[in-house]
This record gives C-alpha cells, structure tokens and sequence, in this order.
C-alpha cells in the first residue's frame, strides 16, 4: 500500500484513467483508501493507496505466496530471525486472503500472503467496502506505520550509499 499526499480522485484517475486498472474497492472503514487490480489479474488487487495529506511513501508491500503452507513456513523463519512483526497471521475480509505483516532487516514493510483462489466476480462472498480489516487474526503488534512513511517536507538523513566496483564477478573492497 503507497501512501500519497496526493488526493484519492486524482491517484484514481491516474491508475485507471491512464494505465487501464479496474476499481476493486475502498478498503475497510472509509478511511480514505483505493484498491485496484490490473485486467489481467485475477487476484483481488494489484495495488493499494491510501491518502495520507502531508506523508508519502510505502506503508507495505505484498508478496503473494502458491502455497498456504509457505506462509507458515515464512512465519517460521521470520519468527527464527526474531525479525520485528507488524500484524499476526489473519484473514481479510475484503478478499480471499490469509496474510501476516513483517518488517524486513531493512525495515521495509511486507504482507506475506496468499490468495485462496483468482477472482471472477468480485462479490462473491466477501465484502467490497467491509467496516473491518479482519475475520480473524491480524492482530497488531508493531508499528502500523514505518519508517517508510515520512513527512513530504522531510530531507533524508542518511548518507548515499557507496558506489562498489565489480571485478571478476566479485565486488572489490
């Protein structure tokens, strides 16, 4: 999910005004959230925004998994790592997904998910514009919003990183 400074009606009219992308909802609670999908995807959504007036930036990434079980086994190893959480292992209510919401070593957010099946018609047993996140699960336990939501305004801090020379395959010291 991107979050954007940038009114929802013109993010609307970008990604699916310009790029051709089908509306698939609004999120949970009206709070001020677009998902959308490409016409050849069939999952629930390609991407998500919400607006945010005065931030930007990525508030989690999804990686879509084959198999249920290899949600559990990447809970596993995120639990191994003690990398930090953000949300427990849940269910959508907007769609078919079961997901849990990681940090990486990085700090970049990540919704670890899968969808039960590709989407013919939206409204089939799941609500487009749900009052809830959940049916169950996903409770929170780490920050909501990252490190990877900033203020506009905001100058980065960190230095650039260092440019490394590649010899032989290898990068040079």
């Amino acid at each position: 999910m991107l979050i954007s400074p940038v009114p929802i009606v013109e993010i609307d009219e970008f990604f699916m005004g310009i790029l051709g992308f089908e509306w698939f909802g609004y999120g949970f609670g009206g709070m001020g959230m677009t998902f959308l999908r490409t016409p050849m995807n069939r999952r629930s959504h390609s991407i998500a925004y919400a607006h945010m007036p005065g931030h930007k930036g990525l508030q989690h990434l999804g990686l879509a998994f084959n198999a249920l079980d290899d949600i559990g086994i990447t809970q596993d190893r995120v639990f191994e790592r003690e990398l930090k959480m953000q949300m427990t292992l849940g269910g959508h209510t907007n769609d078919p997904v079961i997901s849990f919401y990681h940090f990486t070593p990085g700090q970049i957010p990540v919704e670890c998910l899968w969808e039960e099946q590709p989407w013919i018609d939206y409204n089939v047993g799941f609500e487009v514009n749900p009052t809830t996140l959940s049916t169950w699960g996903h409770k929170v336990v780490g920050p909501m919003v990252g490190a990877t939501v900033r203020p506009v305004n905001a100058t980065a801090t960190a230095p650039a990183p260092a440019v490394r020379e590649v010899k032989d395959g290898k990068v040079a010291a």
